[in-house]
Order: structure tokens, then C-alpha cells, then sequence
């Protein structure tokens, strides 16, 4: 995965939601559904690099600027960073911590289960769309431009990781929320 390094002109926000264990919720509409749980030592690294518990459940509450604040239930853990998400991003995968995350003002979204190894990104179009018109101009006239669009990407964990720096990611996320 290409990071971008130095100063970033296209500023961007990305916020993340780290499940630590089951909640209430989980077999509300799949009641197969299972649900990992971290260990204790996952919970305390991500806190020691300053996720903290929340009771937010959706990482695009965050970009929305919904904040249901802090809570010392840590069955959810937050994070938001403005720039260099890539870094918390691999942070994540290279620790095998599973996430969702919201990048890019909520125009796409990433998820990570440790159990499929492959991070999956979802472009939001409507999102993209409400922040910046401009950036879809010639495609809204003739649908068959959305045929281009991928909608959907899945990259392995092993190609996501590659160039990371484990020292570098700590310094980024621990000075950047």
C-alpha cells in the first residue's frame, strides 16, 4: 500500500471503531453471527496509542460529528485522525485488531476481519457526491460512466501491509488525534 508522505494538501479525516467483544446487538438479525474477542493486551495497546471507549457503534457517526461520548464500558473503541489514516489503518491490520473505519469524509469505508485477512473498501457515492460534486462531473449524465466505477476492493492483508513501518505508525497516531 502506497502511504503519502510529508505535507498532504488533500487533507482528509478518517474515523475508527474497534469491537472488543460481543455486545446485546450482535444477534439481533443473524443469529449465527459470532463475534471475536480481543485480549486484554489488544485493548491496552490500542488505548496506550489513544483509542478510547465509546458508545459509538458506526465510525460514520464520527465524520457526521454525532458524538455519544465517552463511557467506561470499553466494548467499543474510537478513534479519529485528520491525514495520514493509511498509518492507523495498518496499525490496525498488522496488530490483527479487526476495525470499520470511515476515510475520506465518510467516502468510503474500510473494514478488516482477522478472520478473512483481506481489508475491504466500499466507495460511498452518494457521499462523494455531497462533498464534492465536481469530482463525478461527466458521469451523472450518462450512466453507463458508473460501469467504471469499483465499488468494491479487496486487497490482502500482505499487499496492505507492505512498506509498513511500525515505528513510523506510532508516531503518526499517537500525535495525530
Amino acid at each position: 500500500m502506497k502511504i503519502r508522505a510529508g505535507f498532504v494538501s488533500n487533507s482528509s479525516t478518517a474515523s475508527f471503531i474497534v469491537k472488543t467483544r460481543p455486545s446485546e446487538w450482535d444477534n439481533l438479525f443473524d443469529k449465527e453471527a459470532t463475534v471475536l474477542t480481543l485480549s486484554q493486551g489488544k485493548i491496552e495497546l490500542l488505548k496506550k496509542h489513544g483509542f478510547w471507549p465509546t458508545k459509538e457503534t458506526n465510525p460514520f457517526a464520527r465524520e457526521w460529528g454525532v458524538i455519544l461520548g465517552k463511557t467506561d464500558d470499553d466494548t467499543f473503541l474510537t478513534f479519529k485522525i485528520s491525514c495520514n489514516h493509511d498509518y492507523v489503518l495498518q496499525f490496525l491490520v498488522a496488530n490483527d485488531i479487526p476495525f470499520k473505519a470511515a476515510v475520506h469524509y465518510g467516502e468510503e469505508l474500510y473494514s478488516y476481519d482477522i478472520e478473512d485477512e483481506n481489508i475491504y473498501i466500499l466507495r460511498n457515492f452518494g457521499m462523494e457526491f455531497m462533498n464534492n460534486p465536481k469530482k463525478l462531473e461527466g458521469r451523472i449524465d450518462n450512466p453507463e460512466n458508473w460501469m467504471n466505477l469499483d465499488p468494491l476492493t479487496k486487497i490482502s492483508k500482505k499487499e496492505f501491509l507492505e512498506g509498513y513501518s511500525e515505528e513510523e505508525s506510532i508516531k503518526i497516531i499517537q500525535g495525530g488525534h
